[in-house]
């Protein structure tokens, strides 16, 4: 059976976002607001410790029984981080297939949903280059109480990240959003943490019960 790769990009580590704009030289598309060599010493960790220097998502492994999961998420990050690092917490690993969660970061930092939609392509065509036939999973930005004022913005990037999605096979979009919105059409507060950012148990839970399914599909199509 291929590995799976998760990577559930968190938001653990917000205070960590900068103001300043700087040029990333691997990219000329446009000014990061944050230079990802500030993920160094996390990522030297992923490499030598193998694991997470944070793991939120802990019953990772367990909900996704009999897969063979990797959490490289790193706290903070945002899709140009996960496209700077591709080639050492990514590639090295030749995954069947990669469930990525980011651009929550991306949206709260400035960046416009252009912005989020264009790195997500640089960073499929980054892992499809190396691995042409991985299968690449994108779990929609999350609405959430604390950033529920940027909720147009994450929307709009997610439904970019869809259209292209319909047409790329190798692409699969899954949408968690609309399962997060409770009676009053806000995020349930019993899927958080009392930060109203990160999930707690019970979202996790619901997290586990929307993406398995896609994974089960994908594995069955390729037996």
């Amino acid at each position: 059976m291929k590995k799976i790769i998760f990577l559930i990009i968190f938001l653990l580590l917000s205070s960590l976002l900068s103001d300043t704009v700087i040029s990333d030289e691997k990219s000329k598309i446009y000014k990061y607001k944050d230079d990802p060599k500030r993920y160094e010493e996390a990522i030297r960790e992923f490499d030598f410790a193998g694991s997470s220097s944070i793991k939120l998502w802990k019953t990772l492994a367990e909900d996704f029984i009999p897969f063979n999961v990797i959490n490289r998420g790193f706290g903070g990050s945002q899709t140009s981080d996960l496209l700077y690092y591709a080639d050492r917490i990514i590639i090295p690993y030749k995954p069947g297939i990669v469930v990525v969660y980011e651009s929550d970061n991306d949206i709260s930092a400035g960046k416009t949903s252009e912005m989020v939609y264009d790195d997500f392509k640089l960073l499929v065509k980054k892992i499809h280059e190396s691995l042409p036939e991985t299968v690449i999973m994108y779990i929609t930005i999350k609405p959430s109480i604390r950033r529920w004022a940027l909720w147009d913005k994450m929307d709009k990037a997610n439904k970019l990240v869809k259209i292209f999605s319909l047409n790329n096979a190798l692409v699969e979009h899954i949408d968690i959003g609309p399962p997060m919105i409770g009676r009053y059409g806000t995020p349930g507060p019993d899927l958080f943490l009392e930060n109203g950012l990160h999930l707690n148990e019970k979202g996790y839970k619901l997290w586990t019960s929307i993406v398995k399914p896609y994974i089960l599909r994908q594995v069955v199509k390729e037996k």
